[in-house]
């Protein structure tokens, strides 16, 4: 009788076949397809997969993009940290390029992303995922701010908690809807809008314009 794999070895094993499969995804989606008319079929053939190793990890198609989008997570984190560390005295020109990793992250991942939302709507794990998302840049983003207004660097009558709220969700929705197709220039210049706006609402008249 063969021993139950060990736990830990199991979760090495899911979260590597969960990045291949994430690729897949990119792929599959990049084509045109919608999340909801893949198949599983499709998924393991892209991979080189069995139904047997799909299915020892994952109970469906929404298991999977549930462990998708917790990884693509830690990614997004890992980029609006480089925004939420800014120094209390970064100038204007410091803002837009701590931006820029979001941005590329986003790029890297945006059909998922677009497959996460897709999916939100129907699928209470997905909604979880992507709810937890939005949640963890918004309370990183409400430390931010929060840091910023005790050193005198951001407007300290604004609403941290709600306003972090808001400048996430319209980051959210705008690089879905904005950046999602935009050419490589545009992009550039999409970022220099959010850079002005998020200036504008936070830092000025507290921090050094550059």
């Amino acid at each position: 009788m063969t021993s139950p794999e060990p736990t830990q070895r199991k979760e090495a094993r899911r979260l590597r076949l969960t990045r291949r499969l994430a690729d897949a995804l990119e792929t599959l989606l990049a084509h045109g397809d919608s999340y909801s008319d893949l198949s599983v079929e499709s998924l393991i053939n892209e991979v080189g997969i069995s139904r047997y190793t799909f299915y020892a990890y994952y109970a469906d198609k929404g298991d999977l993009l549930q462990a998708v989008g917790e990884d693509v997570t830690l990614d997004l984190a890992e980029a609006g940290a480089a925004w939420f560390q800014l120094p209390t005295t970064a100038p204007k020109s410091d803002l837009r390029e701590a931006l820029r990793p979001l941005f590329e992250t986003y790029g890297r991942h945006r059909t998922v992303l677009r497959a996460i939302s897709e999916a939100a709507a129907y699928d209470a794990r997905i909604r979880t995922v992507h709810q937890a998302l939005v949640n963890r840049a918004a309370t990183a983003l409400q430390g931010h701010i929060e840091d910023a207004q005790a050193a005198g660097a951001a407007a300290p009558e604004l609403d941290a908690g709600r306003t972090a709220s808001w400048l996430v969700w319209m980051l959210e929705r705008g690089l879905q809807q904005l950046v999602s197709e935009a050419p490589a220039d545009e992009v550039g210049t999409l970022r220099d809008a959010l850079t002005d706006i998020v200036w504008r609402t936070l830092y000025t008249g507290h921090r050094p314009q550059t």
